[in-house]
């Protein structure tokens, strides 16, 4: 609806929402509109509120908000990005929509991956948190609850999650003139695990320690019937 003012004189037109998308065109198509009805008319279009023909964003996004849909179709991918992007990775995240009655829930990253959609005015986003989590516990690094750092991780990428397993610290050997660090055979024997992964088997011992060569070593484990896998 506007109002259209001319010297003394005011004169109400209709106008439906239409004439005002997109916006930047709207003083144009209101003079055409107004061809007739007034001499060489003023014509100023300022958005106060536009809650018919928005959309709201809100959930796991960076800047919730209601966005506009009078300067164009906005697709789903559009209308999160305009609230600054989700929060999380898209494999860690869902996203209902809602209009009126109707809901739909769906995984970002599916939308991600071309099931992208046209949104409509009054329509409702909200992306919540759908997290995968593993929990790791044991001979790693990092015991606890994580979450999932790819949609489908294998045994190696949950690992390295955990900052893989856990390692004896090594000793400091005096070569010389330097310290060198090498593998602390007391410490395993101590520790007693129910598993030692050795590496570097034909390794050569630094002077001082227990024996010659790290296979020597491996003599110790095998007599305290420690089981033990070796790499060469």
């Amino acid at each position: 609806m506007s109002y259209v003012s001319s010297g003394q004189s005011s004169r109400f037109v209709g106008a439906d929402s239409s004439v005002l998308r997109p916006p930047a065109e709207a003083p144009d198509r209101l003079k055409s509109r107004l061809a007739g009805v007034t001499f060489e008319p003023q014509v100023y279009v300022e958005i106060v509120s536009d809650r018919g023909s928005s959309v709201l964003v809100s959930g796991e996004v960076k800047a919730a908000g209601r966005f506009s849909l009078l300067e164009g179709p906005l697709t789903l991918i559009d209308a999160i990005s305009k609230a600054g992007g989700p929060t999380k990775a898209p494999h860690l995240i869902d996203v209902i929509i809602r209009h009126g009655k109707s809901v739909k829930r769906m995984p970002l990253a599916t939308v991600m991956s071309g099931a992208n959609q046209q949104i409509r005015a009054g329509d409702e986003i909200t992306l919540v948190s759908a997290s995968k989590v593993f929990n790791a516990l044991g001979a790693v690094k990092k015991n606890g609850q994580t979450e999932f750092a790819t949609p489908n991780p294998t045994l190696m990428d949950a690992l390295a999650q955990a900052e893989g397993l856990e390692m004896v610290p090594r000793r400091s050997v005096e070569y010389g003139p330097t310290s060198l660090p090498d593998m602390d055979l007391e410490a395993i024997l101590r520790r007693r695990p129910e598993l030692a992964l050795v590496d570097e088997l034909a390794h050569t011992n630094a002077e001082g320690m227990e024996h010659a060569k790290r296979y020597m070593d491996a003599v110790s484990y095998t007599h305290l019937t420690l089981p033990t896998i070796y790499s060469v």
